[in-house]
């Protein structure tokens, strides 16, 4: 199925496979493929819907949830590995876990990844429990989870140094997809406007005021 703009309205299309063209295209993230679809002059069988673009904005905002929670693998591998190197990597005779910067850095990674957890868990619920909440609240986790995976993924490659820098090291890989996510979807900057939209709407609304 397709969603695309007809007379001026989103409606939902039925076409056959056979007619859609694919092109692979590099990406950022090595473990993603990524295609590029064209449609020329296929005949498309229109799907009567109730609310073609309600159920366009469900489906995107379910898969910004989905990527959230890439996301936030992302960001909690890289705080174990950074952890997990930092305990066995040694200078001046001492784990370098065991320096101070290495401690604040990886309890502020860890930190984080934490917040983007919750926020992940509460759009989780949004989606199964409270579809009026899952706008806002794919947006938050969205855009928390990327910031998250962003940052702390480049502070994994910190704390590896020299190795961290290198194509051998999976260190990239993590900074990859983080990189990658954060502009999968669309925009960062328009989930965030959208989640202060829906807040600030529940706000003036009423909504959870006793």
């Amino acid at each position: 199925m397709l969603a695309a703009r007809a007379t001026d309205e989103v409606r939902w299309f039925v076409l056959p496979t056979s007619a859609v063209e694919v092109t692979r295209r590099d990406a950022l993230d090595l473990t993603r493929s990524l295609s590029l679809v064209r449609l020329d002059g296929v005949a498309a069988q229109p799907v009567e819907v109730a609310d073609a673009a309600a159920l366009l904005r469900t489906m995107r905002d379910i898969a910004a949830v989905l990527i959230a929670a890439e996301q936030l693998g992302v960001a909690e591998q890289a705080v174990a590995d950074a952890v997990a190197y930092a305990k066995e990597r040694e200078q001046f005779g001492r784990a370098i876990g065991s320096f101070q910067a290495i401690k604040h850095c990886a309890a502020d990674m860890a930190t984080e990844a934490d917040l983007a957890r919750s926020l992940v868990e509460h759009a989780v619920w949004a989606a199964v429990e409270a579809p009026a909440a899952l706008p806002g609240a794919a947006a938050s986790a969205l855009v928390e989870a990327s910031r998250s995976a962003c940052w702390v993924s480049a502070e994994n490659v910190q704390i590896h140094g020299g190795i961290g820098f290198s194509w051998e090291h999976p260190a990239h890989l993590y900074f990859r997809k983080a990189r990658s996510n954060e502009m999968l979807w669309g925009d960062v900057a328009a989930w965030a406007e959208q989640a202060f939209d829906a807040y600030a709407y529940a706000a003036d609304a009423g909504v959870g005021e006793s």
